[in-house]
């Protein structure tokens, strides 16, 4: 008897593993090429279209920057619907998205496409010299979101001021303890 179902639990378990396996290799085992390719073709075809956006959006201020004055005229600059950033030599003159900006370090050695790295994501950069001596227009595409956004404003660290905040009563509401280590 207990050989028996011995015997049953051998084959329902080799039953199991067969259909299992057969699964694994019929569904999920690899993407068809065809998936890849047309997901490739996708994202290439989504880049395209932007950068073909951000071209046909900032043509006006490709050929010449409004001026009023002799200081740029920031309410006739155009609208994009992806950031750009307009440098004077290595001085950022106008920006129309503060997400991020780029320091021009980070932009100075793209030609005319590159890829921008930054705690705040990776970017496509397009960088178009313009008409106006001495002036260069840096669109951001978003590719992808960072993980460890910081700036003047946010910094993503513990606020230690934090464990003096009392309630009504003058109590603490919480209270940070320390690592043995001394960290936070």
């Amino acid at each position: 008897m207990v050989k028996t179902i011995k015997l049953i639990f051998f084959w329902f378990s080799l039953l199991l593993f067969l259909i299992t396996a057969g699964y694994y290799f019929l569904f999920e085992r690899a993407v068809p090429a065809t998936e890849k390719d047309s997901y490739h073709l996708a994202v290439q075809d989504k880049v395209a279209e932007s950068i073909k956006t951000v071209s046909s959006e900032l043509v006006p201020l490709s050929l010449s920057l409004p001026f009023t004055n002799g200081e740029l005229s920031r309410q006739d600059l155009p609208v994009s619907s992806f950031p750009y950033f307009i440098y004077e030599g290595e001085a950022i003159r106008y920006w129309s998205d503060n997400t991020f900006v780029p320091q021009f370090e980070q932009i100075q050695d793209v030609s005319n496409y590159g890829i921008l790295t930054a705690n705040e994501g990776y970017f496509l950069v397009i960088r178009t010299l313009l008409q106006t001596p001495g002036y260069l227009c840096v669109s951001l595409i978003p590719i992808h979101a960072g993980d460890n956004p910081q700036n003047n404003t946010f910094i993503n660290s513990l606020n230690i001021a934090s464990e003096n905040i009392r309630n009504v009563s003058g109590s603490k509401n919480f209270k940070v303890i320390n690592a043995p280590d001394g960290t936070a």
